[in-house]
């Protein structure tokens, strides 16, 4: 996980997108995926994706548990798409990135990723950036 500035959102969105892109399936259970990325978000996103009462994309972490392989996210770019306009309280951001699954310690092709996020400014005076939604692409 990199390190996160709460008060940058483009480092609480690279942060968020590499918590919850990346799984690892010898290691993981759902409280510790959960853990990684909860600090990240809003409590609406965290109730929004919830599956079976516990906020994960289960079909991934499922097969990656049963196969036992890890995935990996490195971050390439963080962006403020076009038409979207940087705010005070909300920025919308998108996060370029490459995905890279093993098995068994052999990897499996990386390969381009892209979320779109809208992130809210959570804090009273001070910047406290947190990913609430995403957003379609």
């Amino acid at each position: 996980m990199p390190e996160t500035d709460f008060t940058d959102p483009e480092s609480v969105a690279a942060s968020f997108w590499v918590a919850w892109e990346s799984y690892d399936g010898e290691a993981d259970t759902d409280e510790t995926y959960v853990d990684r990325y909860r600090p990240l978000v809003t409590d609406r996103f965290f109730d929004e994706h919830g599956a079976e009462g516990i906020p994960v994309p289960p079909q991934n972490l499922t097969a990656f548990r049963e196969s036992g392989r890890l995935r990996t996210a490195e971050v390439d770019s963080v962006e403020v798409p076009e038409p979207a306009q940087e705010g005070d309280h909300q920025i919308v951001l998108t996060v370029e990135g490459n995905l890279t699954d093993a098995d068994g310690g052999e990897e499996i092709g990386p390969r381009e990723s892209s979320r779109t996020m809208l992130l809210n400014n959570t804090g009273e005076d001070d910047p406290d950036w947190r990913v609430d939604r995403f957003v379609q692409q």
